[in-house]
């Protein structure tokens, strides 16, 4: 029965694919914050033609016959960026269906898998770029690249310890294409997690070196400065996360601004532990309620609080959220470039992310910028995503407050457009839209 209600869920998430025609549409008499850090702009009109962004303005002339939308009191931001989730289900299309849904669901237009399954998530990438399957843009790593028995050492990982020998099974990884390519340098041996192997500075960096020779974009999963230093010297392009187990050391935030590296913030991560042991009731908000079925929160709530409470995450990643938020600040303040991503895979984590990075002392319209734009630079598509300038794909969200006042207005969501096609966030498949 079961199999029977997810294959449903699935041909369901198909059918709702389907392309709407892309109509012309004229968002009118809007504030407009349009991601690229310029201040809100009273009363734009944003006209959208093919899907994208055709002119923006006060001025902007609305020809006839295109599709009106009154904009008046509300405020217009990008498409939201997640720049680090994966995708659950292992396969199993009807879980990752609902996952993207709740990202839709959240004003969340574009994602970056860093590592999963690589045919599960090769496929719903596939799926998406056709039009196959209903869900927000999707950039994905495949197979991460890791030491053998080190982090990150499950699902399809590509495993590496000799040079170059194992350089095969990275070009077949990079066969794939991936958007980025996901790399773990990490030995661990802190708090609640234990020592694990991982790459020698060299190897690293032959291997960093070898897939950017390549053409491929690299991100790193490190968690402190030392392995942080050995990712700038080997010229990685990106980090997946921030430095998280310890105060950088004074001169290093600049270090990274000088680098160019993009550190994307995953403040979520710890903070969704954190709650779950400390007050799991933020799992009956409406807005999570709305996307995680009730036999998930419940059990959110006792087998996965045990859980936590039993290895000691709760009290050790308290520790570790205090440090990440403080090394977020200091890499705004030297000139880094935030991307913003949760190590989640859940829609309304997103806006718990973004009043993380606010609440390190980020300023609300910094932080729209840091989970549009931003994000989009990290995955190497700023030309043509991540803010609303013409030119670009209409991935829109329209509010019902200002975000630069509270960025948890972020949520107030009216209307959410992916390509300039409005998503029907009623039909989407998710407990909230269930009768």
């Amino acid at each position: 029965m079961q199999t029977m209600i997810r294959f449903a869920a699935c041909v369901l998430g198909l059918l709702g694919a389907q392309p709407a025609f892309a109509q012309t549409v004229a968002i009118t008499n809007v504030t407009l914050i349009d991601g690229t850090g310029a201040p809100p702009a009273a009363d734009q009109t944003v006209l959208v033609r093919d899907g994208k962004i055709a002119a923006v303005g006060a001025e902007v002339a609305v020809p006839r016959g295109v599709v009106r939308i009154d904009g008046r009191g509300k405020f217009l931001i990008p498409g939201l960026f997640d720049a680090h989730i994966h995708v659950p289900g292992n396969g199993d299309r009807a879980l990752g269906m609902t996952a993207l849904h709740s990202f839709l669901y959240s004003g969340v237009t574009s994602v970056y898998d860093a590592g999963n399954n690589a045919d599960y998530i090769m496929g719903l990438r596939a799926d998406e770029r056709a039009g196959r399957i209903l869900a927000p843009r999707i950039f994905a790593t495949g197979a991460g690249i890791t030491y053998p028995k080190s982090w990150g050492a499950g699902l399809s990982a590509t495993l590496v310890d000799a040079w170059p020998e194992d350089m095969a099974a990275v070009d077949a990884n990079l066969a794939r294409q991936p958007d980025l390519q996901k790399f773990t340098f990490e030995n661990f041996g802190t708090g609640a997690n234990a020592w694990v192997p991982s790459f020698s500075p060299e190897l690293f960096t032959q291997v960093v070196q070898h897939v950017k020779s390549k053409g491929v974009r690299t991100t790193i999963h490190i968690s402190d400065e030392a392995h942080a230093r050995v990712a700038i010297a080997a010229g990685a392009d990106t980090w997946a996360h921030p430095v998280a187990v310890g105060r950088m050391s004074a001169e290093f935030p600049k270090m990274v601004a000088d680098s160019g590296t993009i550190v994307v913030t995953t403040l979520a991560v710890f903070d969704n532990i954190v709650r779950t042991v400390d007050d799991p009731s933020y799992l009956d908000t409406p807005l999570m309620r709305a996307v995680m079925e009730p036999a998930q929160i419940e059990d959110l709530k006792t087998r996965g609080r045990n859980q936590y409470l039993s290895i000691g995450w709760g009290s050790w990643f308290k520790t570790t959220l205090s440090f990440s938020q403080g090394n977020v600040k200091q890499l705004h303040d030297a000139g880094a470039t935030l991307a913003l991503g949760t190590d989640r895979a859940l829609g309304p984590l997103v806006h718990r992310e973004m009043e993380l990075v606010a609440q390190s002392g980020i300023a609300p319209l910094d932080v729209i910028t840091i989970a549009t734009l931003n994000a989009a630079r990290y995955v190497g598509r700023e030309a043509d995503l991540g803010s609303i300038e013409p030119g670009k794909w209409a991935d829109l969200v329209l509010l019902d407050a200002d975000p630069v006042a509270d960025i948890a207005n972020v949520a107030r969501i009216a209307r959410v457009f992916k390509g300039g096609i409005e998503v029907d966030r009623a039909k989407l498949q998710l407990p909230v839209n269930r009768k």
